[in-house]
C-alpha cells in the first residue's frame, strides 16, 4: 500500500507534531551522564575491531560532549578530533530532506507533485515508476528501481544533472511503491529537484539553506575545499590499508557527499532535536519523522519504517530517528535521536571494520545513557516443510553501462534451518523472529535482519537485506 499524503494528512501531521514537542520539552531533563565512560568504551573498540580513527558526540539535555580519537589515516596520521572533517555517507540523506521540507515550508515545492513536474524528461525503471514517482517516494525508498548506481558524471555543476538524465539505464527490481527497498538514486533525483527549483547547484542550496542556517561552518561537498582540511580517509583490512578512490561521485552527493565536523554534526542533531531558532518549524521537525513506510529490517534494527530521510524504531517504546550506514571507501556513520528524552548520538569510523563498532557503541549508550536494555528477539524455527519457500538464490547482476553494484545471495536448508550465503561472508543460520522476518545466529552477520518480501499472489520474491530488496530468480 503506497502512503499518499493530502492536505488534511499534511496539516494533521502538524498538529501531532505539535503535541509530540510539548511532550518533549516536558520530559527533556538533562541527563547526568560521564563522557568519560563512551570513551573508554570507544578506543577499546577500536582496538577490537581495527579502527585507526574514530568521533563520537553526545546531545543530553543541556550537555553535550565531542571527542576524536586516533588518527585521520595511516599514510598521514594526524589525530583525528572533534573539528576534523568527517566523511558522512548516508547520513546526506537527512541533510537532503531537510532542505526540501524548507523548500516545502516556503511553499516552492509539494511532496506529492510528480517529480516530471520538475524534470519532464525523468525517466528510470518502468514507465509507470517514472510517470508517478513522485518527491515522498524518493524521499521513502519506494520507487522500486534499483539505487546502488555508482556511475561517475564528473565534477562540474552539471554533474547531477548528467547523473539523473542516465538514470533510464536503471532496471526496475522491484513494484512501484509496494515496498520500499534503500535508494540511492532516488535521493540523486530529490537533490536535482532542488536544483531545478532553486536554480542553484545543489551544494549551493544545501549551504544557503541548511549550513548557513545552522552555522555549520565546517561542513562541506567539494573534495577540493577540504583539501586544505584534516580529513579522514577510509581503511580497509588487508594491505594497502587506505582505499581509494576518497568519497563519491558528485552526482551521488545528495545521498552519499556530505564532510562534517562532529561539532557541526552535533549542530544538525539540536536542531532536529528542536533546540535553538530553528530555520523549520518544531511540528515539520516532528513531521519529518512520521512513518510512512511499512516496517522492515535494517541491519540489526527492526524499524517501524522510513520517515522523511529518517529510519525510525520504538525498542521499548521509546521513539528513535536515526541514519546509519558507510561510504564508497569503507567509513562508517551513525546518528540517532530522541526527541522526547532530548538525547543525539553521533558515532563515525574510519574503516570497515566500523560498522560492528559502531553497532557495540550505541547499543552500550543507549544502556548507559536511557536505560534502555538490549533485549535479543524471540527467535524460533519453523517445521521444514514450511522452508522451501524460502530457498532460492536472490540475485541482481549489471546488464546495463551504468556502474551498479550487483548482490547475490544465496539461502539453502541445511540440517532442517535456512542458511543464508553472501560473496563476504560465511554462512549464516537463520531464525525466524516474525513472519517472513529472520535474524542471523552465528558468524559475523550474528544480530543482523533480513526479511522476504511476497508478490501479490503470495509467493515469495525478494529478500530484503542490507537494506536492498534483492529479487528471487525464477519467480
Amino acid at each position: 500500500m503506497h502512503h499518499r499524503i493530502s492536505r488534511r494528512t499534511f496539516v494533521g501531521g502538524l498538529a501531532a507534531g505539535a503535541a509530540l514537542t510539548s511532550v518533549r520539552r516536558v520530559a527533556g531533563a538533562p541527563l547526568d551522564v560521564e563522557f568519560g565512560e563512551l570513551l573508554e568504551q570507544l578506543r577499546e573498540a577500536m582496538r577490537r575491531h581495527d579502527v585507526p580513527g574514530a568521533a563520537v558526540g553526545v546531545v543530553a539535555g543541556e550537555r553535550e560532549w565531542a571527542a576524536g580519537v586516533g588518527i585521520l589515516s595511516e599514510d598521514a596520521p594526524l589525530p583525528l578530533n572533534e573539528d576534523s572533517i568527517l566523511p558522512i555517507g548516508p547520513l546526506t540523506s537527512v541533510i537532503t530532506a531537510t532542505a526540501i521540507i524548507r523548500l516545502i515550508e516556503q511553499g516552492r515545492l509539494q511532496l506529492e507533485t510528480p517529480i516530471r513536474a520538475s524534470i519532464p524528461n525523468f525517466r528510470a525503471g518502468t514507465e509507470m515508476a517514472s510517470q508517478q514517482a513522485t518527491l515522498l517516494d524518493c524521499l521513502t525508498h519506494r520507487t522500486g528501481w534499483w539505487g546502488d548506481d555508482y556511475t561517475d558524471t564528473g565534477s562540474s555543476d552539471d554533474a547531477l544533472a548528467r547523473y539523473v538524465a542516465g538514470m533510464g539505464a536503471l532496471p526496475q527490481t522491484a513494484p512501484y511503491s509496494q515496498f520500499w527497498s534503500y535508494n540511492i538514486a532516488a535521493y540523486s533525483v530529490a537533490g536535482r529537484v532542488i536544483e531545478v527549483v532553486t536554480g542553484r547547484t545543489f551544494e549551493e542550496a544545501i549551504r544557503a539553506l541548511v549550513f548557513e542556517p545552522l552555522r555549520m561552518e565546517r561542513s562541506f561537498f567539494n573534495v577540493v575545499e577540504v583539501m586544505s582540511q584534516p580529513v579522514s580517509i577510509g581503511h580497509g583490512s588487508g594491505e594497502p590499508r587506505i582505499i581509494r578512490p576518497f568519497g563519491a561521485p558528485r552526482g551521488l552527493n545528495p545521498a552519499l557527499g556530505a564532510l562534517v565536523s562532529m561539532r557541526d554534526l552535533l549542530r544538525f542533531i539540536r536542531f532536529h532535536l528542536g533546540d535553538g531558532a530553528p530555520p523549520v518549524s518544531l511540528p515539520l521537525l516532528a513531521y519529518m519523522r512520521a512513518p510512512r513506510t511499512e516496517a522492515g529490517p535494517a541491519e540489526w534494527l527492526a524499524l517501524d519504517g522510513f520517515g522523511l530521510g529518517w529510519m525510525l524504531w520504538n525498542p521499548q517504546r521509546q521513539r528513535f530517528a536515526g541514519v546509519l550506514g558507510s561510504t564508497p571507501d569503507g567509513q562508517h556513520s551513525l546518528v540517532l535521536l530522541n526527541a522526547e528524552r532530548d538525547f543525539g548520538l553521533a558515532l563515525f569510523g574510519n574503516s570497515v571494520g566500523a560498522g560492528a563498532m559502531l553497532r557495540e557503541l550505541a547499543t552500550w549508550t543507549l544502556g548507559r545513557f536511557l536505560g534502555l536494555v538490549d533485549l535479543p528477539p524471540a527467535a524460533y524455527d519453523l517445521p521444514i516443510e514450511q522452508l522451501q519457500p524460502y530457498v532460492g538464490q536472490y540475485i541482481f547482476e549489471n546488464t546495463t553501462s551504468r556502474a551498479l553494484v550487483p548482490r547475490r545471495y544465496e539461502v539453502s536448508l541445511r540440517d532442517g534451518t535456512l542458511v543464508l550465503r553472501d560473496s563476504e561472508s560465511p554462512p549464516a543460520r537463520l531464525r525466524f523472529t516474525d513472519r517472513d522476518t529472520v535474524i542471523a545466529v552465528d558468524g559475523p552477520l550474528a544480530g543482523l535482519r533480513a526479511d522476504f518480501l511476497r508478490d501479490t499472489q503470495g509467493a515469495v520474491g525478494w529478500l530484503r537485506f542490507g537494506l536492498r530488496a534483492v529479487p528471487k530468480a525464477g519467480r
